[in-house]
């Protein structure tokens, strides 16, 4: 049982080597059917472009270089380009600017003046796509550098002529006029267009992640190789069981508000014995003052010893219950204003305090490795994966804290004034109060020191935790009133 603490760049050639399909391990034992994708790095997604490009170029044989023309035009898909180039060739290639790539220039026998820096150049000092416009190739140079220095806008740059030249710069270009450097700056460039523009991969959000993820069509969780989980759909954290829409909603609504008052709401809070101002320091809501020793529940303020079977049951404060509104009463509309705050506040307390309890479960996963060791060495009898039961402890908090967080943003839009029934919030609550009587539990059982840890009932109770975060998200996916 926790105590509070008293407030005071390079790229590759090679052969691509398949990722091995993963499996959400977020929702492995309650999503209908597991989604397959693919989680690659750089070096294989600049892999997977170039056999697009190979590919594209031996079905419409075509050079290389004009195949990757056509493709980051056209966002990347094969079939969208292959039927508009079958239909008309010409008229796509003057589109994305590549009518002129087969043209070949002769060079000139007498020196050039560049347009640009209106020097004269011996005529080997000079470049010239197939649109004739020729500039010498340190202008060349400094100009295809700043687009590097625009990141994707490189992929997408015309020739310097440009707006009366609409021809965009091949890749040939670039490795013949630019630094070694910028050549690779350049390929990045394009591997980064290709992850940005094409359907079904998409940037792991992380931060500092540099993996992509490619998946199909209807896949929501995945989970990336550095293990964050995302919604492949809005590239939010996973949120099930609420969906995209209502996040944003939320999310809007909760950047909107005064995050001073977010913070003090919903990160401190006073003793109701002592009045001492307590930050929560671990993941398990049952708390007790330092001051006083006061034993209470961090959601609904009230007396521990309260929260049990005897009296309803655990989390009957998951609820919002509207007070002091009378029967047949007309409110004004500052008191409507108020008792939207009121239920806003209710449900983004314990929003915040399950993303809040999420945290200290991954401070906690990270630490557990080293617990699983030292009580592999205190058992002496018992195998490596004879306390692995642990790890699985301290994963399903971490899983149920995730959904429980997201199971308010659901709640809060769950009202009979938005087409829901009452019928259907009492079962969700009901489901949401049952996952977070054993979260709770469960959470509270795995922290406690290696000597006082019973593996039985750890065991037993993440089998059950487990059971009950599939009965309330297959009950959201099924409709709360049919499961």
């Amino acid at each position: 049982m926790p105590e509070d603490d008293d407030f005071g760049d390079g790229f590759s050639d090679g052969g691509f080597s398949e990722e091995e399909v993963a499996e959400d391990d977020d929702f492995d034992a309650v999503e209908k059917k597991t989604e397959e994708f693919q989680v690659l790095s750089l070096q294989q997604m600049e892999t997977t472009m170039r056999a697009l490009i190979t590919d594209v170029a031996d079905t419409l044989n075509i050079p290389f270089s004009k195949a990757s023309m056509l493709l980051r035009t056209c966002n990347w898909s094969k079939e969208k380009l292959v039927t508009a180039y079958l239909e008309n060739g010409a008229k796509l290639e003057k589109k994305c600017g590549v009518e002129f790539f087969s043209v070949v220039v002769p060079q000139p026998k007498t020196e050039v003046l560049c347009r640009i820096c209106d020097d004269k150049h011996k005529p080997q000092d000079t470049h010239a796509m197939g649109c004739g416009h020729r500039f010498c190739k340190d202008c060349w140079r400094h100009y295809l550098a700043d687009k590097l220095t625009k990141g994707k806008e490189a992929v997408s740059a015309k020739c310097p002529a440009a707006p009366q030249c609409s021809a965009l710069v091949d890749d040939d270009t670039f490795s013949l006029v630019c630094s070694p450097a910028d050549v690779a700056k350049f390929y990045k460039a394009l591997v980064r267009a290709y992850v940005e523009d094409s359907v079904g991969i998409k940037w792991c959000p992380a931060p500092g992640c540099e993996h992509a993820v490619k998946a199909p069509g209807g896949t929501l969780s995945v989970t990336c190789k550095c293990g964050f989980s995302f919604c492949f759909k809005c590239n939010e954290e996973t949120h099930a069981p609420v969906d995209c829409a209502a996040l944003r909603i939320w999310l809007d609504k909760c950047r909107n508000e005064s995050e001073t008052a977010h913070w003090i709401i919903a990160n401190t809070k006073r003793c109701p014995k002592c009045s001492v101002r307590i930050e929560k320091n671990q993941g398990c809501n049952h708390i007790t003052c330092r001051t006083c020793k006061h034993e209470f529940c961090w959601i609904c303020m009230g007396v521990w010893s309260e929260h049990g079977n005897h009296t309803g049951g655990y989390y009957k404060c998951n609820r919002y219950d509207p007070k002091g509104k009378k029967a047949g009463a007309t409110e004004t509309s500052a008191e409507k204003a108020k008792a939207e705050l009121d239920r806003y506040l209710h449900y983004y307390q314990r929003f915040h305090n399950h993303d809040q309890s999420k945290r200290f479960a991954e401070k906690l996963r990270k630490s557990t490795e080293a617990r699983i060791i030292e009580l592999h060495g205190k058992s002496g009898s018992q195998t490596w994966m004879d306390v692995q039961f642990l790890k699985a402890a301290v994963e399903q908090v971490l899983q149920c804290r995730k959904v429980l967080k997201y199971t308010y943003v659901f709640a809060y839009f769950l009202q009979e004034e938005q087409g829901h029934t009452v019928e259907e919030r009492n079962l969700f609550e009901y489901l949401q109060e049952q996952l977070e009587k054993t979260t709770e539990k469960l959470s509270e059982l795995s922290e406690v020191p290696l000597e006082k840890l019973d593996q039985a009932e750890v065991t037993n109770y993440t089998l059950v935790t487990k059971q009950f975060l599939k009965n309330l998200l297959d009950g959201v996916a099924n409709g709360l009133t049919k499961c």
